[in-house]
């Protein structure tokens, strides 16, 4: 039961900073209808790039070590993760699971894991799958942009 809230916190924390970063930005650009895409297309930020099957290789990833601690928090989709992660970009959550996770042996999935993960939780937020992959480097990562619809907010 502390692993679960320790987890829970991090996620509230995250979110907490992620509104404090952005002024507020996450959910009053998202009121306002302005998309992720249309944030990003004024600097050369992607709003999605991923392929089918990074996504495919990150699900076991999730499910073997990152299901058992998120799952029933129910933090990962749906609108609590839109309004967290919705304009930040990629490299932003890849970053938070290279150093954080999994909570107890942190750092321990290699680059290509983790960028599966990221473009698996982009599959389960409703984000499509493109020809591109998502870029495995830190200035290819901050080229995409989350962009969650509210039609995906309920979680699947």
């Amino acid at each position: 039961m502390g692993s679960r809230r320790t987890a829970l916190a991090w996620v509230v924390a995250l979110g907490a900073l992620a509104t404090m970063s952005h002024g507020g930005l996450a959910r009053s650009n998202l009121e306002a209808g302005v998309t992720a895409a249309q944030q990003g297309s004024a600097s050369g930020a992607q709003s999605t790039t991923y392929t089918e099957a990074q996504a495919t290789r990150g699900k076991p990833l999730y499910d073997d070590i990152c299901q058992s601690c998120h799952l029933t928090q129910n933090l990962l989709t749906g609108e609590t993760f839109a309004l967290t992660w919705n304009g930040r970009t990629a490299y932003e959550l890849y970053d938070l699971i290279a150093n954080t996770m999994p909570q107890d042996d942190p750092g321990r999935l290699t680059t290509a894991e983790n960028v599966s993960i990221v473009a698996y939780l982009m599959k389960l937020n409703g984000m499509p799958a493109g020809k591109d992959s998502l870029p495995s480097d830190k200035a290819g990562m901050q080229r995409v942009k989350f962009n969650i619809k509210p039609s995906a907010w309920s979680s699947p």
